[in-house]
């Protein structure tokens, strides 16, 4: 029998090769280009790299490549520092194995410590700020700039602190105890500032923030109109600018700029409603409009409708969704591993996959709703994600399912799909006795 994972690394590999190709043909130096121009990859939270293998495959073939090739190639990846610690005493396939043989032998990291440029956001914002005041707020940020960002902000909102409430003076002595006294939190200072807002950019906000980091401003605007809250379009507007809690991404999709934004965001809703779960209700029927009858999100450009089908798994797969959603639940479910799967983003598609199965064990009707086609792409993910006992119980529940109908009509149409879930299933067997598992 061939190696199970053989058609996935082949696929994997043909993929690395395609953005290879295309890098090689922007880096390579022909007298008919004229003067190459430097690239530059960025690669954030590389501790997980092991996480993903094409990923690692394609850092691993990059930075080979560059090095052979002499192409113009700035590489920055961060990664934490224990955890480079850790991977040093080890020999497993990660990027501090690959940095340390495709990189030149003299390459060190650079450790990073507090963030000492703050000093630079503190002069530019208060710039009448004596060097001990500078000093003293770097000290209370702490080297965080997330924290820094929002304690420059509180310090501009409070003109009491400075000498003939100038900003662009220097901190008053009794200002500067204040600021000596004080415990900056960066949840605080967040909460502070968005309770300071105007009403329509909290209520948009906390709209915004059941969805998800990423958000439909059109599902904001209309989970707004079905609790009679006017002002939506100027909520997100100002929530965007001057307050910059969110960015637009088209003129569908926006996100939070950070996380802590939406979950400040989220928890301020208690002070804007009696009835949360009534919030939550108006959000799911804005998306069930969104949806239409098929559950399709038509009226949505490709990238919402993307984004809508991964926030209806977790929205109408909640413990308090109502029965009725069922199969656009389903829906949504088999469409977000469908788009997942196409970014090759296996490991969130078997997450995704691994969810379902707890929908399903809680409502296990949901899976008469779903054609034989989803099923087995449910399957699939979980496969794919390494989630092997889900895949099992989704591939052979299907496989019972049909196999009892075989005499019927409908049992001979999926005499094809019957002989891929044998292969399939023998395949995790033969993963369950090697060990692969």
């Amino acid at each position: 029998m061939r190696d199970p994972g053989a058609a996935q690394a082949r696929d994997r590999t043909d993929l690395v090769d395609l953005i290879m190709a295309d890098l090689g043909q922007a880096m390579e130096s022909r007298p008919e280009k004229g003067q190459r121009l430097p690239a530059v990859v960025v690669l954030d939270d590389a501790q997980w790299l092991h996480e993903d293998e094409s990923t690692l495959e394609f850092c691993e073939r990059l930075l080979n490549a560059a090095r052979s090739r002499g192409w113009p190639l700035l590489f920055i990846a961060t990664h934490w520092e224990s955890e480079w610690h850790v991977g040093l005493e080890t020999s497993d396939r990660d990027f501090v194995l690959l940095s340390q043989n495709a990189l030149p032998d003299d390459w060190e990291p650079v450790f990073l410590k507090k963030e000492p440029e703050l000093a630079e956001m503190v002069r530019a914002a208060l710039p009448g700020l004596t060097a001990p005041q500078v000093d003293l707020v770097l000290e209370k940020a702490d080297g965080n700039p997330r924290l820094m960002t929002e304690l420059l902000r509180h310090l501009q909102a409070k003109l009491r602190f400075f000498e003939g409430r100038e900003l662009s003076a220097a901190l008053s002595a009794k200002g500067e105890a204040e600021v000596r006294e004080g415990v900056f939190d960066l949840h605080e200072l967040i909460m502070e500032r968005l309770a300071a807002a105007p009403e329509v950019v909290r209520v948009a906000l906390g709209l915004s923030s059941l969805q998800g980091n990423q958000y439909l401003a059109r599902l904001t605007k209309i989970a707004g109109g079905i609790l009679e809250c006017p002002g939506m379009d100027e909520g997100l507007a100002l929530a965007e600018r001057p307050h910059a809690f969110v960015v637009g991404l088209d003129d569908e999709l926006a996100e939070f700029n950070q996380r802590v934004y939406r979950e400040v965001a989220e928890e301020q809703l208690a002070d804007l409603f009696d009835n949360e779960e009534i919030v939550l209700d108006a959000v799911r029927e804005g998306l069930r409009r969104l949806a239409g009858d098929d559950g399709e999100f038509a009226g949505l450009p490709v990238g919402a409708r993307q984004t809508a089908w991964l926030m209806g798994s977790f929205l109408f797969a909640d413990e308090g969704a109502p029965e009725t959603d069922l199969e656009l639940t389903a829906r949504c479910f088999v469409r977000s591993v469908e788009v997942l799967t196409a970014r090759r983003a296996d490991m969130d598609a078997g997450r995704i996959a691994e969810r379902f199965d707890d929908f399903v064990s809680h409502r296990p009707e949901s899976l008469a709703l779903m054609r034989v086609e989803a099923i087995y792409t449910m399957g699939a993910a979980a496969y794919r994600g390494h989630q092997y006992a889900i895949a099992e119980k989704y591939w052979l529940g299907l496989l019972q399912a049909l196999q009892s109908e075989v005499g019927d009509k409908a049992g001979l149409q999926h005499q094809d799909m019957i002989g891929l879930l044998i292969n399939q299933l023998s395949i995790l067997y033969w993963i369950r006795e090697s060990g692969s598992e």
